[in-house]
């Protein structure tokens, strides 16, 4: 398995998470269901933040960084 990948996984998963129980509240045909999107956006890009991390035991070599 590549390095990092487990971190990258982590962070996707959680934005899918995120944008589904989005999606749910949306969808669920109670106009009074509203997304806390004070919650929801900050919780979006701390996910993305986390997929884009490089794992502990990855070198910069390995992550292509500059």
């Amino acid at each position: 398995m590549a390095k990092g990948i487990q971190t990258q996984g982590l962070g996707w998963t959680a934005v899918v998470a995120i944008v589904g129980g989005v999606v749910n509240q949306l969808m669920d045909g109670d106009p009074s269901t509203v997304p806390d999107w004070n919650l929801v956006i900050p919780g979006i890009l701390s996910a993305i933040g986390v997929a884009r991390a490089r794992a502990k035991n990855q070198t910069s070599e390995e992550a292509k960084a500059n």
